[in-house]
């Protein structure tokens, strides 16, 4: 893949947001489980060649490292950051998660695309993930070719 050298093709590049559970009712181990999980599914994607960004990596632990910082600021970020997505896989669990459910009920009225890592009965899994986005890779490298 070669290097994004302007904001246009880094655009077209896109990345796909991670969410699922981060808090847990058993404390700090439960949230280092939590990352431990969206590490897990990051790295699927990364190694699928999949750009991603993973909330649980990006502020891993903040709730100790900065605790007067409210949860409202994490929760806003996300969705700032996931406005820019180009699609959402929701970790094992997402449904446990009201911070979860409001990031798919947001990317859904955004109109991003949603897939899951356990399989449900409406959505698509990782394996439609990687073809999804073989063909958004395609369309781009097609329309940069052209020049555009």
């Amino acid at each position: 893949m070669a290097l994004i050298h302007t904001r246009d093709e880094a655009a077209r590049e896109g990345f796909v947001y991670i969410a699922g559970p981060y808090r847990s009712i058993n404390g700090w181990c439960g949230v280092e489980t939590n990352i431990n999980t969206a590490r897990f599914w990051a790295k699927q994607l990364v190694e699928a060649d999949i750009p991603m960004f993973c909330p649980h990596l990006n502020s891993a632990h903040f709730e100790d490292i900065a605790p007067s910082v409210k949860e409202d600021y994490w929760l806003r970020m996300d969705f700032v950051i996931l406005s820019h997505a180009s699609a959402i896989f929701m970790l094992p669990n997402w449904d446990t998660s009201q911070g979860a459910v409001g990031e798919l009920a947001r990317a859904k009225d955004w109109g991003i695309p949603d897939y899951y890592a356990q399989a449900v009965s409406s959505g698509r899994g990782l394996s439609d993930l990687v073809a999804y986005w073989a063909t958004r890779r395609n369309r781009r490298d097609a329309i940069l070719t052209l020049g555009g």
